[in-house]
């Protein structure tokens, strides 16, 4: 036993059905990937636009994508965002996952904003689970916004959630239109569908 025959299409099915609004009517959350969509599972993630992303520092992440992974050494890396400034879904989220997520899952949990480094930090001081704010300090002329399909047409839905296998930058999942209490499920899921996987 121990083998999935489940495809990456139907873990994305199955994951959006789960994280649709007011789950099981997931017209909402597939109307959104038809619109915005710009990674899928299995797409290798473009992984040089981290750099540009700013910590709670003030300073770019000069090392990149692979400073997140060394220095939490999970094996997934959960990256949660959206384009607008103060955005109440991010806040939602952020306490979701909190209450939530089990801290025994495999995962490096990354929040991406428009927000300021402080507001960033006052975002997940109070979390119970371990999450790494970054900022996206210009998104109309950032690549990582442009490679991952961050837009002002994005900002119309919920979270764009991009879950990111630490060892060869592959997308597990990938969903554009993720309730901010169907994250952690969401999350959940995935983790346990890419241990199956291995």
């Amino acid at each position: 036993h121990g083998v999935s025959t489940a495809t990456p299409e139907d873990f994305e099915r199955l994951l959006l059905e789960a994280s649709a609004p007011n789950a099981g009517g997931g017209a909402g959350a597939k109307a959104a990937l038809m619109t915005a969509k710009s990674l899928s599972a299995n797409d290798m993630c473009p992984l040089a636009p981290w750099a540009e992303l700013i910590g709670v520092d003030g300073e770019p992440m000069s090392g990149g994508f692979a400073s997140l992974t060394d220095a939490a050494d999970q094996p997934l890396v959960v990256a949660f965002a959206h384009y607008r400034r103060s955005s109440q879904l991010v806040k939602q989220a952020v306490t979701s996952l909190s209450q939530a997520l089990p801290r025994s899952l495999p995962v490096q949990l990354v929040v991406v904003t428009t927000d300021s480094c402080a507001d960033n930090r006052k975002l997940v001081k109070k979390s119970a689970v371990p999450i790494i704010p970054l900022r996206i300090e210009d998104p109309m002329r950032s690549d990582w916004c442009s490679a991952y399909g961050l837009t002002s047409e994005s900002a119309k839905y919920e979270l764009a959630v991009f879950i990111i296998d630490s060892d060869t930058g592959k997308c597990v999942s990938v969903n554009y239109d993720c309730s901010p209490v169907a994250l952690t499920d969401y999350v959940k899921k995935a983790a346990a569908f890419w241990q199956r996987s291995q």
